[in-house]
């Protein structure tokens, strides 16, 4: 298999982790980000050793941890959103799949720009991930 199938099927597989954990857990404040952040770590991790790129997981979460927390105004209004619904009884399954639908998002966002930087051999920087996020909320993706 090339590098571009396995790091699609990877990224394919962590989208539908972090769809999952947001169904699972669509509950106000983003209760849900610190699996987020265990599923990109995995997919960055496997998709570093596809590319044969050095890995250094303390400094990718702290980019992921602060390009999150720097557009989290932008999140938390998507993740707000789902509360209310969720809360006035009449948007549970609407809560549910907008969060999912949310994190399958910005997981796909991410494994994109690591994939298409490494396979240029390009480090990713944490301005990098946060235009990515921002990508995400302009263009209406979410």
């Amino acid at each position: 298999m090339s590098y571009e199938k396995k790091a699609e099927k990877l990224i394919s597989e962590s989208i539908i982790a972090s769809v999952t954990a947001g169904m699972i857990s669509p509950l106000p404040g983003g209760v849900d980000i610190p699996a987020l952040i265990i599923i990109w770590l995995r997919m960055l991790k496997k998709m570093a050793d596809i590319y044969e790129v050095d890995y250094d997981e303390k400094a990718l979460k702290t980019m992921l941890r602060d390009a999150l927390m720097a557009s989290g105004v932008m999140i938390a209004g998507v993740k707000t959103l789902t509360w209310l619904l969720a809360i006035t009884g009449i948007g549970l399954i609407a809560t549910v799949a907008i969060n999912g639908f949310l994190n399958g998002i910005v997981t796909w966002r991410i494994g994109r720009l690591f994939r298409d930087s490494w396979r240029k051999g390009k480090q990713v920087t944490f301005k990098d991930i946060f235009n990515e996020l921002k990508k995400a909320i302009v263009q209406k993706e979410i």
